[in-house]
């Protein structure tokens, strides 16, 4: 069945799937599969479409007190304001493998918000300037993205995870879970509640503590340690060491998780290229996060 809505204004296409409201933004660049539970899975850059009525972003320009301006013919592109553009292939794969993994085990729906516009058009996990340029057609799309994700998380009552989905190509290929912890802060063991994107767990179960709940017998790490994935952080790699390549996190984690409060956790995962570019990796991956989360959310969360 396919009907109009309106929200806020803006009116979306709607339809059903497998019992399934999927909402749809501005130009079908943004689809937001409605769920029946307490996680949330965000997809920002394995969009595939493309228009010429949004122009290429690129790097930004220095103003005179050396701040980034990010506007089309700001002027001189400097590499100080660089932007990054390419997207993160098969992450939508991998967490549809994922979302149906977690239907096939609970029964629920998790909430799925993707963009479906290329990543050099608008970038969903940056601030608005950086992620559209001004550009009124990108800031749209940017909006119904970030709209939908606020969407999702209103219609969680009490606790909730947010999984946002990446890919990187670090050569250490492991899978790199980001918590709002930097890779200093793991290797030197600083611990420090208020700054994690899982602040309102950790209040939650502040007997358990900060760094077990990262990388202890029943975190994330170690469930997916159990599925023979290689994690950091885990028990197995307890941090990616003072050299390695890790990312603690990005916009939407910092944005949505409960740093600054609220009772909606979020984790960035960051997926490796070996795993994405081969068909029975990532699915393998998509079902053990999807078998991972369950488990991890019912010894923390509860679904709900």
């Amino acid at each position: 069945m396919i009907k109009f809505a309106c929200l806020t204004f803006i009116c979306f296409l709607l339809h059903s799937s497998n019992g399934v409201q999927i909402l749809h933004g501005v130009g079908d660049y943004t689809s937001y599969h409605v769920g029946n539970m307490n996680l949330v899975i965000s997809v920002p850059h394995n969009g595939l479409k493309t228009t010429s009525d949004i122009p290429d972003r690129h790097n930004g320009c220095l103003d005179q007190n050396n701040n980034c301006i990010y506007t089309h013919n700001c002027g001189q592109q400097s590499n100080s304001c660089s932007v990054r553009t390419a997207g993160d292939s098969y992450t939508k794969s991998i967490a549809t493998k994922f979302y149906d993994k977690v239907h096939e085990l609970t029964g629920l729906y998790p909430h799925m918000i993707v963009s479906e516009l290329r990543r050099k058009k608008m970038d969903p996990n940056r601030e608005v300037n950086e992620a559209t340029f001004g550009d009124p057609l990108a800031t749209q799309v940017y909006n119904d993205f970030h709209n939908f994700i606020n969407q999702a998380k209103n219609a969680i009552s009490g606790d909730g995870l947010l999984i946002d989905m990446h890919g990187q190509t670090h050569p250490e290929e492991w899978i790199e879970l980001g918590y709002l912890i930097s890779r200093y802060q793991l290797v030197n063991n600083i611990w420090i509640p208020s700054i994690s994107s899982i602040r309102a767990l950790d209040s939650r179960f502040n007997n358990v503590g900060l760094e077990n709940l990262v990388r202890g017998p029943n975190s994330l790490g170690k469930l997916l340690n159990d599925h023979s994935q290689l994690v950091v952080p885990s028990p197995n790699n307890p941090d990616p060491t003072a050299s390695g390549n890790y990312y603690s996190g990005g916009f939407i984690v910092k944005t949505y998780g409960s740093k600054n409060g609220g009772n909606i956790d979020a984790i960035q995962v960051e997926a490796p290229k070996n795993i994405r570019f081969s068909s029975t990796k990532r699915t393998k991956f998509g079902q053990d996060l999807g078998s991972a989360v369950v488990s991890f959310m019912q010894t923390y969360y509860g679904l709900l």
